[in-house]
């Protein structure tokens, strides 16, 4: 094995260098091939361009495109040559020289539809890597007739409407017609039809948007008509793509496309003016609202009525930005939705608000009015639904604007309806409405925040005029004379405390707080009060599980006041006699029982009172352990201890 291997060896030193040799002739002979050829070329060239000029004078289109042909070939393989650059200028002169001999034939061909003879053409124009110049000669040619056909048809309507339905008609019909022609020329049919459409009706896209400028500006509400019309516009496109989808076993998207941005070009101007136009309806709705009324039952009115006439037009708007723009002016929409809404309610609560001042200023409407009362809670009830109307609405904007841009940025197809907009601006409505899918719309600090301040208001009106008749049956609690007399109703000082009866003061606020929960139950399954309550508070009621019963945070409130406006009334007292005394201590004790009959407790300091009052003279440092320094000190000023 050892022999073979040094054998071989030795054989691959003494070969190498004729092989070195071998490929160096290999080399020599190849430029050599190449140095001939191109000899041949050069000298093939020179011939072709003597012989394509007879060519010319015979107008022999056949010949011409084969000599072309061949010519270029020649050129490919003369790239290295000095004289490239004119040689190529020279080539396109002579490919400019057979486009212009064949066109006129050609355009003939178009009109007489001559199939066969189109395809020689079609081909003659891809020799010379024409084709484009070829599709635009026939869409030329094509425009000019149905530009013609298509104004005789729809020049004499002036209604709007019918002129994009008929429009419409006559582009899907030549549509309908062209594409059978074209499939059978050229390679890629649908796009040059409908490049063919495109064209067309760009047009008319002038006419069309004057048209839809002067019907727009005859109409009050400008963006019903657009989205009518715009509605038409949308009808056609689908049916298009419909019949495109029959027909097309290609893409056509981009043609697609830039069909769709033509159609919907008119409609720039107003997408762009959205924010004005929606800013200025709203205004000029917000005018029309009329909220205060000096008559209080025609403000009540008022009020109630204001919701809707205040939603619907937002409401209106909110459709007009999904319908009309796609959703591409929603991050606009929202502001001008929660200016819209901050200037109503801000406005609603000075109305309510001065409700309660006029009310507060009636000194003499001492009596019992249910009526009234029922009238307040129909405010407070308002303003529960405004809440729930003003959350629904977020809910529903929220969702729309996550299912519309959601359809806009999943399709390409739907996005063009948006490409009105910057490529900045549909980025960051992009972002906007990732931020919405993922987190909702943020929640407006200002606008709660006024929400609850309304309804507050609504309920401090409506706790004033329920609260009223118990001020003024307390009110006369300090006059009168029993507190300072050792005599009740001619009975001497020494009777007991049981032989004594509540006063008419007290008992009359112990009867009238024993009516509230029956003028209160109708409202008992209203959810829109208790929204309206819940929102606002009522006054002395803190805990939230209150709320939950409308009949029992009412009912806490108006007792827990009235309890506080006695306690403080009874620590205004300057004398207290022995037997004023005792008839306190019967006093308080029957408003403790009739808040005890409805399931109620009383305050503290009230509880607190009564003990003092009560207990014995020696028991009273006892009793004031845990108690209010203030109660205490008060209390013992009076029974003199």
């Amino acid at each position: 094995m050892k022999s073979v291997k040094t054998e071989i060896e030795q054989i691959q030193k003494e070969t190498s260098s004729s092989i070195q040799e071998l490929l160096v002739l290999d080399q020599v002979k190849s430029r050599m091939n190449q140095a001939s050829s191109a000899l041949k070329e050069a000298d093939n060239w020179s011939t072709l361009s003597s012989e394509i000029e007879e060519l010319f004078e015979k107008q022999d289109v056949d010949a011409i495109s084969n000599k072309l042909s061949r010519m270029q070939q020649s050129l490919n393989m003369l790239s290295h040559v000095p004289d490239y650059e004119q040689r190529c200028e020279h080539l396109e002169l002579l490919k400019n020289r057979l486009e212009a001999l064949v066109t006129p034939r050609m355009m003939a061909s178009f009109g007489a539809q001559m199939t066969d003879q189109l395809k020689i053409y079609y081909t003659i124009f891809e020799e010379m890597e024409r084709v484009s110049q070829f599709q635009n000669y026939y869409i030329t040619y094509k425009k000019k007739l149905l530009l013609e056909t298509m104004r005789n048809k729809t020049e004499m309507n002036e209604n709007i409407e019918s002129y994009l339905t008929l429009l419409y008609m006559a582009l899907f019909e030549a549509f309908q017609k062209e594409i059978d022609w074209c499939i059978k020329l050229f390679t890629n049919p649908f796009q040059i039809a409908i490049q063919l459409v495109t064209d067309v009706y760009r047009e008319f896209s002038g006419t069309v948007a004057d048209r839809i400028r002067t019907a727009v500006e005859a109409e009050s509400n400008k963006f019903d008509k657009l989205i009518r019309i715009q509605t038409i516009v949308e009808e056609f496109l689908k049916r298009f793509k419909v019949s495109i989808s029959v027909y097309s076993q290609g893409s056509s998207e981009s043609a697609i496309s830039e069909l769709t941005q033509s159609l919907f070009a008119p409609f720039l101007e107003f997408k762009l003016r959205y924010k004005d136009f929606v800013e200025q309806g709203l205004n000029e709705e917000m005018e029309h609202i009329k909220l205060d009324h000096e008559d209080f039952n025609k403000c009540c009115q008022l009020l109630s009525s204001s919701l809707h006439k205040a939603v619907q037009p937002l409401q209106e708007a909110e459709s007009t930005c999904r319908k009309f723009c796609y959703g591409a002016c929603y991050r606009e929409f929202l502001k001008i939705a929660m200016d819209y809404l901050t200037n109503y309610l801000t406005e609603f609560k000075r109305v309510v608000k001065n409700l309660r001042e006029r009310q507060r200023s009636k000194k003499e409407d001492y009596e019992e009015n249910w009526d009234l009362f029922q009238k307040c809670l129909q405010v407070v009830q308002i303003c529960g639904e405004i809440v729930f109307q003003v959350q629904s609405f977020y809910n529903s904007m929220e969702h729309n604007i996550v299912a519309t841009l959601g359809d806009i940025f999943s399709d390409d197809e739907r996005e063009v309806f948006i490409a009105f907009l910057p490529t900045k601006e549909k980025e960051s409505l992009k972002s906007f409405y990732l931020s919405i899918q993922e987190e909702g719309i943020p929640k407006s600090n200002t606008l709660q925040n006024l929400l609850a301040k309304v309804c507050e208001e609504a309920n401090l009106l409506t706790h004033d005029v329920v609260v009223v008749p118990v001020q003024h049956f307390i009110a006369v609690f300090r006059s009168l004379d029993v507190w300072r007399s050792q005599r009740s109703g001619g009975a001497l000082t020494d009777l007991p405390a049981f032989s004594l009866s509540p006063q008419e003061y007290i008992t009359k606020s112990g009867q009238y707080l024993m009516t509230l929960p029956q003028a209160l139950e109708p409202y008992a399954e209203q959810n829109y009060l208790l929204i309206g309550t819940r929102t606002g508070k009522l006054p002395l009621v803190d805990n939230d599980d209150a709320y939950n019963d409308i009949t029992n945070c009412w009912l806490i409130s108006v007792a827990k006041m009235a309890t506080q406006l006695y306690s403080d009334e009874i620590l205004k007292l300057q004398q207290l006699s022995d037997n004023g005394c005792k008839q306190l201590v019967v006093d308080v004790e029957y408003l403790c029982n009739v808040l005890e009959d409805l399931e109620l407790q009383p305050i503290p300091s009230l509880l607190q009172i009564r003990e003092l009052l009560r207990c014995p003279s020696e028991e009273f440092n006892r009793q004031r352990v845990g108690k209010s320094d203030i109660i205490v000190e008060t209390i013992r000023a009076l029974r003199k201890l």
